[in-house]
């Protein structure tokens, strides 16, 4: 069973867990049953939400599977029992995944869909040679505080990296995520993201909320999207939409892996989620001046 989707310019084709919950309306699918030992048939489901290409895509790569060049093609949301039973006997038309909502607002635009995960974090600052040698001179431990050097207390700076392509080991427990699903934002916040100094903290989660805010409008607006995409903070756990974002997701894993452990948590496989509109978090928040440098 192999799910289809745009990534970085092309169509990919990722093998998933043969189930009928592994489906989704975002994307095309390509399924391999054999009735006999000489005999298989092959499938396409196409998602009601999947583009253009990416059914196009699934087409060819049919053509190339298919032992005999017959395709039986499967629309979502109206699939008929004997593609159902591939499943099981008991499979019932109701156990399909339904389009969510996210899902229905790609369906609207398909072939202008696309993601991308950011990481919004402090900016790295970088010391010349002879500074740090001179700042670490042992003969200042015997000097007066009056004649010591001190290092000024620099404001923190924000930036905003682009991670291409983006994969689910890339999420580290400390970090702060601006996740775009092109209908939806996603800001994930680490387990680990609160262990940073608390002034570091508060100004890299006050700029992340502002950052998103502006990102929502500006994207709507220059990439012609249908509507300005809603901002969701998630706190805890795993939103069904987020993980298919991601290609090869680990569902044992979650979004930190092992180390959400650290913060007493537990992998989550999204029935506990605990996710914030985006206004309702910047209420709560001061706004600061700090700079903010977006780095693609």
């Amino acid at each position: 069973m192999l799910c289809g989707r745009k990534h970085v310019g092309h169509i990919v084709f990722d093998e998933v867990d043969f189930s009928i919950e592994s489906l989704c309306a975002g994307f095309a699918y390509l399924i391999s049953y054999p009735v006999t030992l000489q005999e298989t048939k092959l499938y396409l489901w196409k998602g009601s939400a999947c583009s253009t290409e990416e059914l196009c895509g699934a087409r060819l790569a049919a053509m190339d599977l298919s032992e005999t060049g017959e395709i039986i093609e499967v629309d979502g949301g109206v699939e008929f029992p004997s593609f159902l039973k591939i499943f099981g006997a008991n499979t019932k038309k109701w156990n399909v995944p339904k389009p969510s909502v996210f899902w229905q607002q790609k369906a609207a635009a398909p072939d202008k869909f696309h993601n991308r995960l950011m990481k919004i974090g402090q900016a790295e600052t970088s010391t010349g040679l002879l500074s740090a040698l001179w700042n670490r001179r042992p003969s200042w431990n015997s000097l007066s505080p009056a004649r010591s050097p001190s290092t000024p207390k620099e404001a923190v700076k924000v930036e905003v990296r682009d991670l291409v392509p983006f994969a689910q080991s890339q999420l580290e427990a400390e970090g702060l995520y601006l996740l775009d699903g092109h209908c939806e934002l996603y800001l994930l916040v680490g387990p680990l993201f609160a262990s940073q100094p608390p002034n570091t903290r508060n100004k890299i989660l006050g700029q992340a909320l502002l950052f998103a805010s502006d990102y929502a409008v500006m994207s709507a607006s220059m990439e012609e999207r249908v509507s300005i995409p809603k901002c969701w903070v998630v706190f805890a756990g795993v939103p069904r939409d987020v993980k298919m974002l991601f290609r090869h997701w680990d569902d044992s894993q979650g979004l930190w892996g092992t180390a959400s452990l650290l913060a007493g948590e537990r992998a989550s496989s999204g029935r506990e989620v605990n996710a914030l509109e985006l206004e309702e978090v910047l209420n709560e928040v001061c706004r600061d001046n700090t700079d903010l440098e977006l780095t693609v």
